[in-house]
This record gives C-alpha cells, sequence and structure tokens, in this order.
C-alpha cells in the first residue's frame, strides 16, 4: 500500500515532466508506473490468485480499460506503429492500478487513511501555488516566485505548461488539470465529511473550493452545485441549516482575503459574466459547435469501425470525450462509456433513495456527475488522476459488497 500511495504522489506531481522520444511522450510518472506493474505482476505470479469482479459499474470500467488498451492496436492497420503509442499511453494509466487492486487483500480503508495527509499536503501546496500565480498575473507578487518558470526546462509539454493567465494551474500541466484535481480533492474530503460529519473534512473541502475558483474552470464548478443539491438527502435537516452555511462562510471569507490582496474577479471571472447573454456569447463552446464537432462528425464514414487508436491523435483537438470515443471505435465504445456513467447515476440514485451508502459508493456516485457533463466538453476519462480515483472507489466498492455478502 506504501508503493500505492508513493504512485499517487507521482502522478500528480511529476506528470508533466520527461522527455519526448519521437511521437511518444515518455514521463516520470511512467517509469514508476512501468516500475509499479512489474511489481504487482511478479506478486501475482507468485499468489496465483486474483479478486474476482461482482460489481457492474467496476465490470464495465474494466471493459471500458480493456479497449482503450487493446484498441489502439489494431489501430495499426490504419495508422502504422505510431498507433502502439496510444496503447502505451493507456497501459501506463490504467494496468498498474488495475494489477494492485486484484492482488490487493488489505482494507480498503486503510489505503483511504493513507492518503489522506497526502491529499492533504498536495492540496495545501497547489494552493499556494496557485494564488501566487493569479497574483503574479495582476502584479501583487513579483515574477520571480512564479515556480512552474524554473521547472519549464525539464516539461515535455511546454507550450501548454507556459501559458500564464489569472486561472491558476497549479504545478500541474494546465488550468484544467488543477480543476479536475480540485474536483477529485473536494469529492474526497465532502464524502468524508457525508460519512463521518468530522469538520476538518468540512475545512479541506472549502480550500479544494477555494482552489477550484480560482483556476475559473466551468464544468467542475458546476458540478460543486449539482453534487452539493444531491447531497441534501443524506445530510438531513441539521447537516443542511447548520453545515452548509458553514461552507459558504468560509468562501466569502476566503474571497474577501483574496480581494484584499488584489485578486481581481470582474477580470477572473469574465468566462462566466459573458454567458450572461446565452451560450451564443460564448466563443470557445460555439466555435466548438459550429466548427470544429462537424468538421469531425463529418470525416466518420472515412473509418468504418472507427479510428481505433486514439481519435485525437488522427484529428487533433476534439474536446469532447463523448465524440472523442465516438470516432475512435464508433457506436462500441460510445455505447461502453454511456453504460459505464450510466451504472455510476444509477447507483447514486439508489444510494438517495435508500439512504444506504459508504465513502466509495458515494464518491463514484459524486465523480459521475461530473462525467456527465464534463465529458460534453473535454476528456477527463483519459485523466491519470481521474483514472487513479476511479479505480480506488469501484474496486473498493466492490471489496465492500463482498465483505457484507461474506458477513451474511
Amino acid at each position: 500500500s506504501k508503493m500505492y500511495i508513493l504512485y499517487f504522489i507521482v502522478l500528480i506531481l511529476f506528470e508533466p515532466y520527461g522527455l519526448a522520444i519521437g511521437s511518444f511522450n515518455l514521463r516520470i510518472a511512467d517509469l514508476f508506473a512501468f516500475a509499479f506493474l512489474f511489481l504487482c505482476l511478479f506478486a501475482i505470479s507468485l499468489r496465483n490468485q486474483i479478486n474476482k469482479c461482482n460489481f457492474l459499474p467496476l465490470a464495465l470500467l474494466l471493459l471500458f480499460a480493456s479497449l482503450e488498451i487493446f484498441m489502439p492496436i489494431l489501430g495499426v492497420v490504419y495508422f502504422g506503429v505510431s498507433s502502439l503509442s496510444s496503447s502505451i499511453r493507456a497501459i501506463t494509466y490504467w494496468a498498474p492500478l488495475i494489477a494492485f487492486h486484484h492482488l490487493y487483500r488489505g482494507q480498503y480503508q486503510t489505503l483511504l487513511s493513507g492518503l489522506e495527509k497526502p491529499m492533504i499536503y498536495l492540496l495545501v501546496l497547489n494552493l499556494i501555488v496557485g494564488l501566487s500565480q493569479s497574483l503574479i498575473f495582476y502584479g501583487v507578487l513579483p515574477e520571480y516566485l512564479n515556480v512552474k518558470r524554473y521547472l519549464l526546462p525539464f516539461t515535455i509539454y511546454e507550450s501548454r505548461y507556459s501559458n500564464f493567465t489569472s486561472m491558476a494551474s497549479g504545478l500541474f500541466i494546465n488550468t484544467t488539470a488543477l480543476a479536475v484535481f480540485s474536483l477529485l480533492s473536494f469529492i474526497y474530503f465532502w464524502c468524508h465529511y457525508i460519512c463521518t460529519r468530522k469538520r476538518h473534512y468540512l475545512m479541506f473541502g472549502a480550500l479544494t473550493l477555494l482552489m477550484l475558483i480560482v483556476t475559473v474552470s466551468r464544468a467542475p464548478l458546476i458540478a460543486v452545485i449539482l453534487i452539493l443539491l444531491l447531497s441534501l438527502p443524506l445530510m438531513g435537516f441539521k447537516g443542511v441549516f447548520f453545515r452548509l452555511p458553514l461552507l459558504v462562510l468560509l468562501l466569502l471569507l476566503s474571497f474577501v482575503l483574496l480581494s484584499e490582496l488584489g485578486f481581481n474577479s470582474e477580470v477572473s471571472f469574465t468566462r462566466f459574466t459573458r454567458l450572461q447573454g446565452g451560450l451564443s456569447e460564448d466563443y470557445s463552446f460555439m466555435y466548438r459547435v459550429t466548427v470544429i464537432w462537424p468538421a469531425i462528425l463529418a470525416q466518420a464514414k472515412n473509418y468504418p469501425f472507427g479510428t481505433l487508436t486514439n481519435s485525437a491523435a488522427v484529428f487533433g483537438t476534439i474536446d469532447s470525450g463523448y465524440i472523442t470515443y465516438y470516432m475512435q471505435g464508433k457506436v462500441l465504445f460510445l455505447s461502453v462509456v454511456l453504460s459505464f456513467i450510466i451504472s455510476l447515476i444509477v447507483m447514486g440514485f439508489k444510494i438517495i433513495l435508500l439512504k444506504s451508502y459508504n465513502f466509495f459508493t458515494l464518491y463514484g456516485f459524486f465523480i459521475s456527475i461530473f462525467l456527465i457533463g464534463g465529458m460534453a466538453v473535454a476528456n477527463p476519462l483519459r485523466n491519470s488522476n481521474v483514472i487513479f480515483f476511479l479505480c480506488l472507489v469501484l474496486f473498493g466498492s466492490d471489496n465492500y459488497k463482498r465483505r457484507v455478502l461474506h458477513e451474511n
């Protein structure tokens, strides 16, 4: 489990760094992933036994991961050996985690406890770096305090990594990556709070919201609002009227402090204010709807079975997970993605109706709320941190279900 926690830390801190080898980017995180995978496979070979899957969302997740890994191998027919780079990337994302969870026999609560301190430290570190980036942009802090400038020579994504704006990116490759990590962290602390009612989880949840707000990323922020609304039936009267106001108060105090430091909310939140005139006022979204997506979908007839390899590598920027998977594997791939997300949503509404939940099922439901909308304008299912938490909570849910059945 210590290796597992270390792998999580490496994913957060070292993913943007490595070497470009031809068309394939070899990251520090990849080297650690292959080492972790080798150790897990070696342990599995000695044990000669793996955990079985008895949980529908997990089975669909494993089917999805299999398509991510093996479909690009078939893509060699269209695009030659270069297609294999998509398969290798999927292996580095999925294989170490799946191997570890199939091997792991301990209590999943132990894994959660082991993650808590690294989550807090990484949250505070990225919050400090992210806030300093915004304040540097507004001229409150000097330029030399931007730590990412010193790390720029070591990144393999220089064009995206060096895009310094009012939207904070922390130590991640870009604003979107920090926003996704912030959302995942919020769900982590919020689920802990709902399950335990311990106030320090509420405080850390407020910090993650603050970090999410300075990224000015709309899809994760909308997801948080929906998560809070869907939490109301689970928290009861006392939880709603005595805890949520405390969360709001913490955020308001944080905004007052940021304003005093020089944070210009009018400039930073133009991505929201411009929506007052409707979605037609959002240039980036309308450009996707009217230009990018129609142009890509028009080429679908050229690939009867889809591109098989990563369709973003074929068409360039797609900015939609749904279209990405449709173009790669047509109805087959898209139906697996939709079935997986729907299975999480169904699980979630069972939680609300029966008010029977644990951390793992609750997290799986809340992350599905983000995936529904996030997949429309991005592809969070190819974010290594999303993959990490999906594997954790779904294997954890499966483990919890098996233990309950065994005890009964």
